[in-house]
Parts: C-alpha cells; structure tokens; sequence
C-alpha cells in the first residue's frame, strides 16, 4: 500500500470521529472528490488498523457517493471497497469482530436499494467481483453473499433477469460446497431467496 495523499490523510482522521458517514460523503468539496479521496482510503488504509466506527463510515460513504458520481467513479468506489474487504477477510477475524460486521455489509450500502448505476453497465465486473470474494476467507464470502442476495433482490424487483440468474448462479455454486461452514450455507439460502437479515 502507498502512503496517502495529504487529503485523503485529513478525510481518514475526519472518518475516525464522525459521528455519521453523511459528515464525509456530504462535504463541501463535493461528491467527485470526496470519491476520489473515499476510494484513495479504501485501497490504501491498513485493515489491521482500522477500527469499527471508521470501517463503517468508509463502507456507507462509499455506497452512498456511487449514487451521486458518475457509472466509472462509482465503479472505482465498489472496487476500493471490495480491496477492503478482501484484506479485512485476510486478517480472518473472529466472528462478532466489529470490522468484520462492517465489512459484510459492505455491499449492502451499495445494491440494498431499487436501483443502482453500476446495474447493468458494470454488470460483468461487479459480478466477476463478487465472486472472487466468495473464494477468500470468512468475511470476503459472507460480504460476498450479501451483496449477491441483494442483487438477486434488485434483479426481480427491477426486472433484470440476467443479472439475478447469474447472480443466483454465483450463490447456488458456493452454496453446494461440500464441509461448508453451515451459517454459510443458511446465508447463501437467505441471499438465494433474496431475504438477507
């Protein structure tokens, strides 16, 4: 990981006292830098360091930022998130462990809505993506799952049968693993039928 930019620097000191992620993702200097700086955070925070209320307010101002920047920048905002993510699940904390449950619901505050601008022009890497996560460790699989169910959840709620059927795919195949973790397993069916918690 690279050292951070002076502002991305101020924005994770700011992130570690928020009390809400609205105090970053609604900044004066506007949606497209404070993205560029959200993103800059995602890639290069060290995971071993992050604590629960930054972890939380990084994921939410990233989802939220993707619905106010353009398709490419909110692509940048999902793919900053998952490389969190997927470091975060290298760690392989406990579960309960604070970052973690952030972390799996990384993806909620982006697809856990009607309708998102990354659907369907960034349908393929979104999922490629995701699926990539369902290899890692616990929490890469569970953040995974989440954002797999709400996309099968948007899918029939919008009428984007391919994205559902590929989404679902995705999930069914984890799902059949032989010696999964069993609440693997119940959450691949609550993400399958599009009732995640």
């Amino acid at each position: 990981m690279s050292a951070l930019s002076a502002p991305a620097t101020a924005l994770l000191e700011h992130a570690r006292g928020a009390q809400h992620a609205a105090d970053l993702y609604l900044r004066p200097e506007g949606a497209r830098a404070t993205a560029e700086q959200i993103a800059e955070l995602l890639h290069g925070v060290p995971a071993a360091h992050l604590d629960e209320r930054t972890a939380w307010n990084l994921f939410f101002s990233a989802g939220e930022l993707s619905l106010r920047v353009d398709v490419y920048q909110a692509h940048a905002l999902f793919r900053a998130a998952a490389a969190l993510v997927a470091r975060l699940s290298t760690l392989a904390p406990p579960p309960g462990d604070p970052r973690a449950v952030a972390a799996e619901m990384a993806f909620d505050f982006f697809f856990a809505r009607d309708a998102h601008p990354l659907l369907p022009l960034k349908r393929a890497p979104v999922l490629a993506t995701l699926g990539e996560l369902l290899e890692g460790g616990r929490v890469g699989a569970r953040a995974a799952l989440h954002g797999l169910g709400h996309l099968v959840a948007l899918a029939r709620g919008a009428g984007l049968g391919a994205l559902g059927e590929e989404a679902g795919a995705l999930v069914e195949r984890f799902g059949a693993r032989e010696g999964l973790d069993p609440s693997l397993r119940a959450l691949a069916a609550d993400a399958l039928a599009g009732t995640l918690p």
